[in-house]
């Protein structure tokens, strides 16, 4: 028997143990408590003395505890924030309207400022710009 079967084995018998108590626990409740909503005040009562015995458990962790020996100071160098922190970059971004309702139709002159047009300065650069592309992509084919 290896050492992963002896941990199978004793973990099962753990939990068929604690399994075990639970439901002889439940039985007794039930038996004691035949009234469904009795019951329900049974196990909450003792689901809030658990969180109960938790929460004192917690806060009582650091009672038994020795405080650690303060370390030695060590001498700060006095550094300048600028050396450590970069510069605020500068405000170039245009500002975000968020309260500014959506538009449901958009007039010619509404679309104005944000709309350029490809052939204000001629068509020969932007077909130059698309044939040099698709020359690229037909030297790659096989």
């Amino acid at each position: 028997m290896d050492f992963l079967e002896k941990i199978h084995l004793v973990t099962g018998r753990a939990g068929g143990f604690l399994n075990g108590v639970f439901q002889a626990a439940k039985r007794k409740i039930h038996d004691f408590f035949p009234d469904k909503r009795h019951r329900i005040y049974v196990y909450g009562g003792g689901g809030v003395l658990v969180f109960l015995i938790f929460l004192m458990v917690m806060l009582s962790g650091n009672s038994g505890r020795q405080e650690s020996p303060a370390l030695p100071e060590r001498p700060r160098a006095s550094i300048p924030a600028q050396e450590i922190f970069l510069p605020d970059e500068p405000d170039f971004v245009p500002g975000v309207l968020l309260e500014r309702e959506r538009r449901l139709s958009w007039s010619e002159e509404d679309a104005a400022q944000y709309w350029q047009d490809p052939l204000k300065y001629g068509e020969e650069q932007w077909r130059e710009k698309i044939e040099a592309v698709i020359d690229d992509y037909m030297e790659r084919v096989p």
